[in-house]
């Protein structure tokens, strides 16, 4: 059986990785992939660059930072890995590789572990619960793709209105792959034309690679030529205009 809490056999079984899995085979899973729970305190790092990678992590709390060292020793930031997504995933594979980036706690994280491993070489009972957990990592692996390539179409957009108008047109038609969805209540009382962003100002201009007050000013220029409006987490479309037309 899984030495874990009920809360956290709650939060595995809500997990998009373990849709469709009862109890028994989350045990059944985490004798196949070793499971564990681990926590680790705020800059500690979790995997460092050259390492062998022979574990895909989900995050149950925290935050955790991809970063990248230069030839002087002097590291970068990539990207923010958040509560619920994956880390490590992008080294999985039929043979072991080394990490290519360093993967920091940003905040004090709890995560789960997991060894992968081929499908192939699943226990020979070919359990429902193997067949359920690799499609569902499969999706999510595929997700994280179409969620970079949409945030390379964004950044690659080059004045800011463009991609503050791109960011808000995907994520109105698919705001799963922006990784950005909010609650689901509110977003049932929008209008054909809003949207939810589930992001303040600040995270916002992190996202779209800008400063904040730049963002601000040209929302504030937006509202003004009558382009958008917003309220706190909400905006309304109001301009026809497109990312392909400013």
């Amino acid at each position: 059986m899984m030495d874990t809490s009920a809360d956290e056999l709650y939060l595995l079984q809500k997990h998009p990785l373990f849709k469709g899995i009862d109890v028994g085979g989350l045990d059944q899973l985490s004798n196949c992939f070793s499971f564990r729970f681990a926590n680790f305190y705020k800059d500690e790092y979790l995997v460092l660059e050259g390492d062998p990678v022979t574990c895909v992590g989900l995050i149950l709390s925290g935050t955790v930072l991809m970063e990248k060292s230069d030839l002087q020793g002097n590291n970068f930031f990539l990207t923010e890995i958040r509560k619920n997504e994956l880390f490590g995933d992008a080294f999985i594979g039929s043979r072991v590789q080394s990490s290519t980036v360093n993967y920091r706690a940003m905040t004090d994280c709890h995560v789960l572990l997991f060894q992968y491993r081929d499908p192939r070489t699943f226990c020979r009972r070919n359990c429902r619960c193997h067949l359920v957990f690799s499609e569902n990592l499969m999706y999510l692996l595929a997700l994280k793709t179409r969620t970079f390539l949409a945030k390379v179409e964004i950044l690659s957009t080059r004045s800011l209105r463009g991609r503050i108008l791109r960011f808000l047109h995907i994520v109105e038609e698919y705001p799963d792959i922006i990784g950005l969805r909010g609650d689901r209540k509110q977003e049932k009382k929008l209008k054909k034309n809003q949207v939810f962003v589930p992001l303040t100002h600040t995270e916002l201009a992190e996202y779209l690679g800008v400063n904040r007050s730049a963002l601000v000013r040209e929302l504030g220029r937006m509202k003004q030529e009558n382009l958008l409006t917003w309220d706190k987490h909400v905006y309304t479309l109001i301009s026809p205009e497109t990312p392909e037309t400013v």
